[in-house]
């Protein structure tokens, strides 16, 4: 075997994108993170306290979803 198929890929286990991403992302508070995701919960029909898929903000904002994934497990 080589060593190379010993070494797993580091996969992003969850779906869920946060506020606190947000925040980490843009650079913004976490108000103005909140702020920059109600748009996003507007266009797919969330409530305040439903769950936003990395893949539904991803699509929103127009970002490379794979990106998102590693900077979020580089956190």
């Amino acid at each position: 075997m080589e060593k190379n198929e010993n070494k797993k890929k580091k996969e992003l286990k969850r779906i869920v994108f946060y506020t606190e991403d947000m925040a980490e992302l843009t650079g913004k508070s976490k108000r103005g993170a909140r702020k920059a995701l109600e748009p996003v919960r507007f266009v797919y029909g969330k409530g305040p306290y439903d769950l936003l898929l990395i893949r539904e903000v991803c699509e929103y904002f127009d970002w490379d979803i794979e990106e998102i994934k590693q900077k979020l497990m580089d956190g």
